[in-house]
């Protein structure tokens, strides 16, 4: 009949305003003092109290969630508060009711379920559809970026169970969260917190896979082109590349996105960092104590499709000859592994250096070469034909081998496949 509200607070309002005020000064007192062991019973009581005496008085609201969150950053008042007060259902029942009208109050309960969270025996007491709720917060606060922090950071923390890790994991659920992440790339903290959410998550090769497979790679390459330097995103970052190396587009993902050379430089960042980024570039099959490139990584590999997008992209900047760390140059590397469609296109590119340690025998020294002769005769027969073709047009002094000349070796080798030269 009242809507909640007593005859005295319909009689009364401004009785009942300064009510809430002094309410909101007690609480604010006790969320702001260091934890009180002793009257940690009484005060969460107090707190859960009005939280649900006064389910629409938001300030209120807020200030209670604030200082859930406040108590909970310690681990022991956090178990307290979640095992023995299950203060925890009261937070999720007060953002689920006001989900669609007040952000601040879902950032701080957020805030206050991110460090509940973090002790394994609380997380038990969460349940699965906790998923559900944060994902919704998520889409419709996804503009904030307090909200999105605090909800990915609680992800982050129950996919540490597994049960959890399967739910949030689940293709949907992906799909919704990096395309939020993907809005926030500029943002350090959301960054590093979406990479702690990455690297929990891909502990589980299953999930490794769908996580590079939805284009995981391609956000965190977005948060690299900000120069991030903060050492917990160096070392989430570390972390969710180490644990996707299990999946099979791994290797060819970084190698695409040019992300071999952001772990290498990402190595002197801490030691634990660089034990992470060793596993990368391990993954890449090159020598982890030297520095390498996208490009090296690709003739090692064999990624042929992958390589002319680099080239094609970098539109002949890249110098094909140059060694990496290892001493290693493109050639080396595509006939030590015996990818011989890569020294074809190497050649016919321009490359001319490769050591002759990594010949295998007598029959592997041939093929080489025949591959390597091939390419050159093919280059010289495309050649032939554009001077033809030029000087058919030139209408003043030939000029026909010059212009060719100036062509650099990635566009005559456009020509090389698929077209009859007569010359």
């Amino acid at each position: 009949m009242f809507s909640g509200k007593t005859l005295i607070q319909l009689l009364f309002p401004s009785r009942e305003k300064q009510f809430e005020i002094d309410i909101i000064g007690v609480i604010k007192k006790i969320g702001s003092h260091p934890t009180d062991y002793e009257h940690l019973d009484i005060d969460t009581d107090i707190i859960l109290g009005y939280m649900s005496e006064y389910t629409n008085a938001l300030p209120l609201q807020r200030v209670c969630c604030h200082a859930l969150s406040n108590l909970c950053m310690d681990i022991e008042s956090s178990k307290f508060i979640v095992l023995q007060k299950s203060a925890h259902k009261q937070v999720i029942e007060t953002i689920n009711s006001h989900i669609d009208i007040d952000w601040r109050l879902c950032w701080l309960g957020c805030s206050a379920l991110w460090n509940m969270t973090r002790d394994r025996d609380c997380r038990n007491e969460f349940a699965l559809d906790t998923v559900d709720l944060l994902i919704t917060v998520l889409k419709k606060n996804y503009v904030h970026k307090p909200v999105v922090n605090t909800v990915i950071g609680t992800l982050s923390n129950l996919c540490l169970d597994n049960d959890f890790k399967q739910y949030i994991g689940k293709e949907s659920n992906v799909l919704e969260l990096l395309n939020v992440i993907e809005k926030w790339t500029v943002n350090e903290e959301i960054s590093t917190t979406s990479c702690g959410l990455f690297a929990n998550l891909a502990v589980n090769d299953n999930l490794a896979d769908i996580l590079v497979d939805f284009g995981t790679l391609n956000v965190m390459q977005k948060m690299f082109q900000h120069d991030f330097n903060e050492m917990t995103f160096n070392r989430n970052v570390s972390a969710a590349l180490s644990n996707f190396i299990t999946s099979p587009k791994f290797v060819k993902e970084c190698v695409r996105l040019k992300i071999v050379e952001w772990v290498v430089n990402l190595r002197p960042a801490s030691v634990a960092v660089i034990a992470l980024t060793i596993n990368c570039m391990e993954a890449f099959g090159v020598d982890p104590r030297s520095t390498t490139t996208s490009y090296h990584v690709a003739a090692r590999n064999g990624l042929t499709k992958v390589f002319l997008e680099l080239i094609e992209n970098d539109q002949g900047i890249f110098d094909l000859n140059m060694p990496d760390g290892s001493q290693k140059t493109l050639l080396t590397y595509s006939i030590e592994f015996n990818h011989m469609e890569l020294v074809d296109i190497l050649t016919k590119c321009g490359a001319t250096i490769y050591t002759s340690d990594v010949i295998k025998d007598l029959d592997h020294e041939k093929n080489v070469k025949s591959v390597i002769d091939c390419a050159k005769q093919e280059i010289k027969t495309v050649q032939k034909c554009h001077i033809n073709i030029i000087k058919n047009c030139t209408v003043i002094v030939d000029s026909s081998s010059i212009i060719v000349d100036m062509l650099p070796p990635h566009e005559i080798m456009k020509f090389c496949e698929g077209l009859n030269y007569s010359g």
